[in-house]
C-alpha cells in the first residue's frame, strides 16, 4: 500500500516548522522535511506504508485534476493504494475570459482570481498590487470583483462537476479515495446543486470544515506556523503545523479505517 496526495502548500507541508524551513530554504532537503511532518507523511506512519506527496505550493484544482487522472492513466496506482486529494480554493483558477495577451494563463494557479475568500475580500478593498500586468487589466479586475462577480454562479457548476469526475474515475477504476478541503470550502451550491450525486462518505467534513477551520477550533496557536514567518498574504489562512499535521493525520486514519480498513 502507499499514499498518493495532491493539492497546495496545505498538502506539501509549507510551514510544518517555520524556524527549520528557514535554515533549508534553496536545498532539498526542505522538501524532504516538510513531506515528513506533513499529514500524508503522518498519516504513513500510522498506516506503515510509503507515500508520495504531489502537493505544490500555490497550485490550483485544475492542476491537481491534471495530476491525478495522467498519473490514473500512467497506472501510477496499485491495489489497496489510498489517493487523497485536497482541495484548494477554486478562486485560484484564471477566468477563461481574461485574456492572455494580458496575463499569461497559469497552470498552477499563481494568476488566478485570488488564493482564496480571506485574500478576495482584501482585494475589494485595496489596490490589487499583487498583479504584475498591464494597467488596464489591473483596473478592469477591480471593476470585476467589486461590481460583477458573483462566487456562486460559476463555482457551484465548477466545485460539484470536478468531485463528479475525480469520484467517477476513481470507482471506475476501483482506486481507494478521500477528499478534504485545505482552507475554504471547496464545494458550493447555492444555485447549481447536483450535490446529491457527491459520496459524501469519502468526503472529510464535508461542508463541514477545511484542514483550517477544524484545526481554527482548537483555539491553539502553535497548530498553525509562526505568525511573524507566515508565508501567508493578504490576511489568508496560516498553514498548520507539524502539531497539527498530525490531528489531521489522526482524523484521515479513523476516516481511512472506516471506509477501508
Amino acid at each position: 500500500m502507499k499514499i498518493h496526495s495532491y493539492g497546495c502548500s496545505f498538502v506539501a507541508g509549507n510551514g510544518v516548522n517555520t524556524e527549520v524551513e528557514r535554515t533549508l530554504i534553496g536545498t532539498p532537503e526542505l522538501r524532504e522535511y516538510r513531506e515528513s511532518l506533513g499529514f500524508t507523511g503522518q498519516l504513513a506512519k500510522l498506516l506503515d506504508c510509503e507515500f508520495n506527496n504531489y502537493g505544490k505550493s500555490g497550485s490550483n484544482v485544475n492542476y491537481l485534476l491534471d495530476l491525478v487522472v495522467n498519473h490514473i492513466n500512467e497506472n501510477k496506482f496499485s491495489n489497496n493504494d489510498l489517493v487523497i486529494c485536497c482541495f484548494t480554493s477554486p478562486l485560484r483558477n484564471t477566468p477563461e475570459f481574461f485574456p492572455s495577451y494580458f496575463e499569461s494563463r497559469s497552470k498552477i494557479g499563481l494568476n488566478g482570481l485570488s488564493f482564496g475568500l480571506n485574500e478576495l475580500a482584501y482585494h475589494e478593498k485595496n489596490k490589487f498590487h499583487q498583479l504584475k500586468s498591464v494597467n488596464d487589466i489591473l483596473e478592469y479586475r477591480k471593476e470585476f470583483f467589486t461590481k460583477y462577480f458573483d462566487y456562486n454562479i460559476h463555482f457551484d457548476y465548477y466545485s460539484q462537476n470536478t468531485v463528479f469526475l475525480l469520484q467517477y474515475l476513481f470507482d471506475l477504476n476501483n482506486i481507494n479515495h478521500i477528499f478534504i478541503d485545505a482552507f475554504d470550502t471547496f464545494i458550493t451550491n447555492d444555485v447549481y446543486d447536483k450535490t446529491e450525486y457527491i459520496d459524501k462518505s469519502k468526503y472529510w467534513q464535508y461542508k463541514e470544515h477545511s484542514i483550517w477551520s477544524y484545526l481554527h477550533q482548537f483555539d491553539d496557536k502553535e497548530l498553525y506556523e509562526r505568525e511573524d514567518l507566515s508565508e501567508t498574504l493578504y490576511e489568508g489562512r496560516s498553514h498548520p503545523s507539524a502539531k497539527g499535521h498530525k490531528i489531521i493525520a489522526e482524523e484521515l486514519y479513523k476516516l481511512y479505517n472506516k471506509l477501508y480498513g
